[in-house]
């Protein structure tokens, strides 16, 4: 029963059925099988999983009988038909997703093959390792700092390799969350509220400081209706300020924040608001008036109204004449 499941999840998986059946195997092709078609073998082709496994164990016996003279015959063989020339893609494969620091270039990969023939050791993942962090403690390999997260350097090599202050660590295998990490972990404030943003978006606020912050604003744009109230960039300046400036975002630190920045030249506002500070403050809207024809006359008035500065215009309207010219406009 078992066979006949795995047999049918192997063919779903695109296994052509005429292979599932009982038949020599190569140790190659036993391991790039998927789990299903490898199970059905290990239920039905079991004696050929078996001499797989058992010829393999052979060969790595064999391997690690070897004398350094044998070692260096493996490495000189031109037809590369020795099992630890053949694997040699795969171990250094093995070997770049645990030490993504490694910078895959064939340069480097004939460095760490010359290491190997020189100290008379097999090109096994292990031994790939040995020879890298060798060579980078000489300085004589370029290594990409920034894959560990230790460090923003992409390229280390020489003196600035050999004597780095954190190298025994640089040498270490990483993952990518253990690199992430790192990063985060040097951030400045600054960066990771930058960083935190991007990646888990704007962070809600309670509604309670929500509802606080709109009371400011409502109160804020009451007393100063030159204060553009729908512009996001004003409020995104005005808070920004307070977080600078403040612990508390309230009806006071809005005034206040608002008062510096009206003051920097920092903020949109109304240009169609007079705004006069007495006992009171005064403002008139004139986007909500309809527009008049005005003749000669009151035309020059309009323009002269328009160079008066505030103090000017309190003056200029304190007269009941004037007031009333200015009303017929």
């Amino acid at each position: 029963m078992e066979s006949a499941h795995y047999k049918a999840l192997a063919i779903k998986q695109g296994v052509a059925e005429e292979s599932l059946i009982r038949r020599p195997l190569t140790y190659a092709e036993f391991s790039a099988m998927n789990e299903a078609e490898k199970n059905w073998h290990l239920c039905e082709n079991s004696k050929a999983v078996d001499a797989v496994y058992a010829d393999n164990e052979n060969e790595i016996r064999e391997l690690k009988s070897l004398t350094k003279s044998q070692i260096a015959e493996v490495f000189n063989q031109t037809d590369r038909s020795h099992p630890a020339v053949k694997n040699t893609a795969a171990n250094f494969d093995a070997f770049i997703a645990r030490y993504p620091q490694y910078i895959h270039l064939p340069i480097h990969v004939a460095d760490i093959i010359i290491w190997l023939r020189k100290n008379s050791m097999l090109p096994e993942i292990d031994n790939i390792v040995i020879a890298w962090k060798a060579l980078a403690r000489e300085g004589a390999i370029t290594i990409d700092g920034s894959a560990t997260g230790l460090v923003d350097e992409t390229e280390l090599t020489g003196k600035a390799l050999q004597f780095h202050p954190h190298l025994n660590a640089l040498l270490l295998p990483v993952t990518p969350v253990l690199a992430l990490e790192r990063r985060v972990r040097r951030m400045s404030d600054e960066d990771f509220k930058k960083w935190d943003r991007e990646q888990h978006g704007p962070k809600g606020l309670p509604w309670v400081i929500d509802q606080r912050i709109k009371q400011a604003f409502n109160t804020l744009a009451a007393n100063h209706p030159e204060f553009r109230m729908n512009d996001d960039e004003n409020k995104t300046k005005l808070l920004d300020y307070i977080r600078k400036y403040s612990s508390t975002i309230d009806a006071f630190s809005v005034e206040a924040a608002f008062k510096a920045l009206k003051a920097a030249g920092e903020l949109n506002l109304n240009d169609n608001v007079i705004v006069e500070t007495s006992n009171q403050t005064k403002w008139t809207d004139y986007s909500q008036i309809e527009p008049k024809h005005l003749t000669d006359k009151q035309e020059s008035l309009s323009d002269k109204i328009a160079r008066m500065d505030a103090k000017e215009f309190r003056e200029f309207i304190s007269k009941p004449a004037n007031r009333r010219a200015v009303d017929s406009l």
